[in-house]
């Protein structure tokens, strides 16, 4: 049987990299001391839940603290607010854009283009709000319908078009059920659902 430090030599991230044994522990230590300091988001209890945040952020480049203010894990899933994949996008693809074509109270739109590949105009509205039900559950659809609308086609077209830059955090927390404000963010006292 293998014991911790042996199994974590062999632990891979993000292709190639790996983490050896020096580095496992120093993020062990660090992870207690960031959880210790009060510091951390209400949702991030435990050393191991910020491992495993800043474990998905290595996967995507991120770097430790960034991982912390920006991925949140809801129902067992890695989300991040919609911006935070655009980033992931632009960091991860040499020549990526975003261009908005459409920003109403009831539509908003927005043309990804990757170098080589056509174009892809990701949409969102509000009748398809109201046919999923979302209007009806109040909360962050009913405070910022128009941020929610970004998020929802911002998030559908880099699921579609960039999916290895955002390495399987594919959803916004709002897309499974946590309540966030106008930038994505999880509300104060939203939860990490524990396994």
């Amino acid at each position: 049987r293998k014991d911790e430090n042996e199994m974590s030599n062999e632990l891979a991230v993000r292709g190639e990299i790996t983490l050896s044994g020096d580095v496992w522990n120093a993020m062990k230590e660090q992870a207690g001391y960031l959880v210790k300091s009060g510091f951390m988001p209400p949702a991030i209890k435990t050393p191991e839940q910020a491992i495993a945040v800043i474990l998905q952020g290595r996967e995507v480049g991120m770097g430790p603290m960034a991982s912390i203010r920006h991925i949140n894990i809801i129902q067992g899933k890695p989300t991040m607010a919609a911006e935070g994949m655009l980033a992931l996008c632009y960091k991860h693809i040499s020549g990526f854009r975003a261009e908005p074509v459409e920003d109403t109270d009831t539509a908003f739109a927005i043309r990804l283009t990757r170098p080589g590949q056509q174009s892809y105009v990701s949409r969102f509205t509000i009748p398809e709000a109201e046919r999923a039900g979302l209007l009806s559950k109040g909360g962050s659809w009913k405070t910022y319908p128009k941020a929610m609308l970004r998020a929802r086609a911002i998030s559908a077209g880099c699921r579609l078009l960039c999916p290895d830059a955002i390495m399987g955090i594919s959803y916004t927390p709002e897309e499974l059920g946590a309540d966030v404000d106008e930038e994505g963010d999880l509300l104060q006292g939203e939860l990490v659902q524990e396994p």
